[in-house]
């Protein structure tokens, strides 16, 4: 997957600001949960919430939080093969 890539090398790269990469994972988490990967986005949702908390984005925090509880509600284990 082309985002997966892209997103590897936006976190790598040293001056792009951390609110920055906190918004293209939370939009992986996004597509991941779309695709019912849930433990995959619930990784994502983590990371990114981590990083809002460290910026003090309340809101981010907030749309974690939520998001990573109707992952976990949503989740059976049944995932795509593919995930």
């Amino acid at each position: 997957m082309c985002y997966t890539e892209a997103l590897r090398l936006y976190r790598a790269t040293p001056d792009v600001p951390p609110l920055d990469v906190a918004n293209a994972i939370r939009v992986m988490a996004v597509l991941r949960d779309e695709q019912g990967a849930s433990s995959e986005a619930l990784s994502l949702w983590e990371e990114a919430g981590a990083i809002y908390a460290s910026l003090g984005v309340q809101a981010g925090v907030a749309e974690t939080k939520a998001r990573m509880a109707r992952s976990r509600a949503g989740s059976g284990g049944d995932e795509p093969p593919n995930a």
